[in-house]
């Protein structure tokens, strides 16, 4: 993650005859599991915010860095709720100014909770990837679509949570 963010400080220094920086906000919903396996699956409907900072770093290649955060659970008991946030880096290949596929490495802190034969809260890190697709037929606004998979280690359960989401993307 270090040497993605020092890449980008370096593609950052662009010269006059390339794209500029941009950036890129987004709003989406997904649906997580934490658990399955486990006494009690927690999760449920998760509304994220995230926004990043881009370096085009090739005419279809561009690098991202910034920080998103959601939370999951709402509607039921506050125990229930998690929350998630931290920063990402992204590697987005644009083979057209209105197709977008990335890669993108999160690295979050927060609370989840989750049961094996007592329910507890943990916080802690969560680290996840997501493999995501946009259409910007704009160029500047569209959608997006994907899935993320995250790492969940406590002592609760231990696994792999997935979050197929969908949400729109503006881009300045």
């Amino acid at each position: 993650m270090l040497v993605l963010l020092a890449l980008m400080a370096q593609i950052g220094r662009a010269r006059a005859d390339e794209p500029t920086p941009g950036w890129e906000v987004e709003a989406r919903a997904g649906w997580i599991v934490l658990g399955a396996t486990a006494p009690r699956a927690t999760g449920g409907l998760m509304p994220q915010m995230a926004a990043r900072r881009v370096w085009p770093v090739a005419e279809h290649l561009a690098l991202g860095a910034g920080i998103n955060g959601g939370a999951f659970g709402l509607g039921g008991p506050p125990r229930w709720i998690g929350v998630l946030a931290g920063v990402h880096g992204q590697a987005a290949w644009r083979p057209s100014t209105s197709v977008s596929l990335a890669l993108t490495l999160k690295i979050d802190a927060g609370r989840v909770p989750t049961c094996s034969w007592i329910c507890l809260r943990y916080e802690g890190i969560f680290p996840a990837g997501e493999l995501s697709a946009s259409w910007m037929p704009s160029g500047h606004a569209g959608i997006t679509t994907g899935l993320s998979t995250r790492f969940v280690n406590t002592l609760g359960w231990t696994g792999l949570a997935w979050e197929p989401f969908a949400g729109g993307r503006l881009t300045f």
